[in-house]
């Protein structure tokens, strides 16, 4: 979605700088575009809460005077509050301005003034692939109609052969995490822009919001609370806005690699997000976030019983 808008940016704006101003705190796969078409790469500042200033952002533009600023919300939290109040500065420069609202796709605070939206719809349901790319102004071209159905039907025999062995007594553990793996390969080694695949237009399609929205918030909550006086984790996060519906419960912990192998060791997988890019230049305090934080999951798959199980586990921990 992000290589898609970059290319129309480009044909809007021909001699646009080749310089972009991202997050510090920020995944492989939002970079990766930018430096296949040969940007360089500056960044605003994140706090060891993940919340930023506007002037952060001014700061950042003054150093690099970038053709585009990308930004993001974490987690369903409006960690950028009041982004809109530079936008005119930004675009009295010439600067676009995109938000990728990956993390922030079911929270109905107020969605920015940006001149594109682009977002990630795998992170929130099983989907076998799928993302999203909106101008606010311009209509989009080169849209892609080719799927790739190779990765959907690999993604989509890695999800059977996990229903049966989770339900069905059948097939092994390792032979549908063996098909995840390949899935997540064709994914890293796309080198064109896909359609979204039927089936995940299917699946999103049928989808709950409503009860997405209400189990995640409920989950969080039960977490917020359960784990308040935890030894072993610290919450990034606390009072969870009516506006807002989380991706994960993120937590900060001194020993990330023994608390994370403890919680796999009962069954709990809970995810990096993310891994710093070793070519990204950041502060102390974002560093210890790429260091330290590791996501507890939330999502609509589980309920009390699975929450309960964590907060005893990770209480447990001394």
């Amino acid at each position: 979605a992000i290589s898609l808008v970059l290319q129309n940016i480009e044909k809007l704006s021909p001699g646009i700088k080749k310089s972009a101003i991202l997050p510090s705190y920020t995944c492989s796969t939002v970079i990766e575009p930018f430096q296949n078409r040969g940007y360089d790469i500056g960044v605003y500042l994140v706090d060891g809460s993940l919340m930023s200033d506007p002037e952060n952002v001014i700061e950042a533009v003054e150093r690099a005077n970038p053709g585009i600023f990308l930004f993001h919300r974490y987690f369903g939290k409006d960690t950028i509050p009041h982004i809109d109040t530079v936008f005119p500065l930004l675009r009295e420069r010439g600067i676009w301005i995109i938000e990728d609202c990956t993390q922030g796709l079911y929270s109905t605070y107020q969605r920015s003034d940006a001149d594109y939206f682009v977002g990630s719809i795998r992170k929130w349901c099983g989907v076998p692939d799928g993302g999203f790319a909106v101008s606010r102004n311009s209509e989009i071209g080169n849209k892609p109609v080719v799927t790739d159905t190779i990765l959907e039907n690999t993604m989509l025999e890695a999800e059977y052969l996990k229903y049966d062995y989770m339900f069905n007594h059948k097939s092994t553990k390792d032979l549908f995490l063996e098909r995840f793996r390949q899935a997540e390969k064709i994914i890293q080694g796309q080198e064109r822009i896909y359609s979204i695949s039927d089936a995940s237009v299917s699946i999103q399609s049928g989808l709950d919001v409503e009860h997405l929205k209400r189990t995640r918030r409920a989950n969080y909550k039960f977490l917020e609370s359960g784990l308040a006086d935890c030894p072993s984790v610290h919450l990034v996060f606390n009072n969870l806005s009516d506006d807002e519906v989380p991706l994960y419960c993120p937590v900060l912990c001194e020993d990330r690699a023994a608390v994370q192998g403890f919680l796999r060791e009962n069954s709990i997988y809970a995810p990096i997000v993310w891994p710093k890019v070793d070519r990204l230049t950041v502060d102390d305090r974002v560093q210890y976030l790429y260091d330290h934080m590791l996501c507890l999951p939330i999502d609509q798959r589980y309920g009390m019983d699975e929450m309960n199980l964590m907060v005893c586990k990770l209480n447990s921990v001394r």
